[in-house]
């Protein structure tokens, strides 16, 4: 999971006073109707909600296990992703695989799976122009991130979430800030309520995996503080 429990805590904390009710582990088990309108869903522990909307999101897991063997997936996954190079080639040559499937070899992370929209176009116009013959093109520089709005939380998150949790600055919708760190370097950043130019402050940061003073960070006690040290 991206979000820690503390910062989980912290957004769904505010999300309840917003006046959404967030019901874990129910499990919508079927929608009911009346007339041919949807008037709620049926949770698999029996109990019922009213709705008088209905949004379904049933989400994906990309069926890559039916590869195994054939060509290289990450070790140790569950639902693995296809290993990829550069050019997002796998080890059968001329077979590719772009977006949600593939783990490139990102320059800091190692081989990396990213599901995100931006990061499926990127690829998937990458390999087009490869596969059209145009061949010099710049190794995708894609520094892993990921952004959404949940209620009035907008949040980005940069980087990746491995490293240790080190400490939360701030909080929701005045600034927060999350750094993970990982032998003294930026692993990973997430920002809620922030500028542009604080985000491409993270951005370059965790890119980098720049290298930040523990005495500066144990210092520092609001978002603005440690920003300033990582410009």
């Amino acid at each position: 999971n991206l979000f820690p429990p503390e910062i989980s805590k912290l957004f769904e904390e505010h999300i309840y006073e917003s006046g959404v009710r967030i019901i874990k582990g129910g499990g919508c088990q079927t929608l009911l109707s009346d007339c041919g309108s949807v008037i709620g869903c049926r949770l698999y522990n029996g109990s019922t909600i009213k709705a008088d909307i209905t949004i379904v999101g049933i989400g994906s897991t990309p069926n890559t296990n039916i590869f195994k063997g054939k060509i290289r997936l990450q070790d140790g996954a569950r639902d693995p992703a296809i290993v990829v190079d550069q050019n997002f080639q796998t080890d059968c040559p001329g077979v590719f695989a772009v977006g949600d499937v593939s783990a490139p070899l990102f320059c800091s992370y190692g081989f990396f799976q990213l599901e995100h929209a931006e990061h499926a176009k990127q690829t998937g116009a990458y390999v087009a122009r490869y596969l059209m013959g145009i061949f010099d093109q710049k190794p995708l520089a894609y520094n892993p991130s990921i952004s959404s709005q949940i209620c009035d939380i907008k949040w980005k998150f940069f980087g990746d979430n491995s490293g240790r949790l080190l400490k939360i600055y701030g909080e929701v919708k005045s600034k927060l800030l999350v750094l993970w760190i990982w032998e003294g370097r930026i692993q990973g950043a997430l920002i809620e309520g922030g500028t542009d130019q604080d985000g491409e402050i993270l951005k370059y940061a965790t890119k980098d995996q720049k290298k930040i003073d523990w005495r500066d960070i144990k210092k520092a006690e609001t978002p603005r503080q440690i920003l300033d040290l990582l410009k």
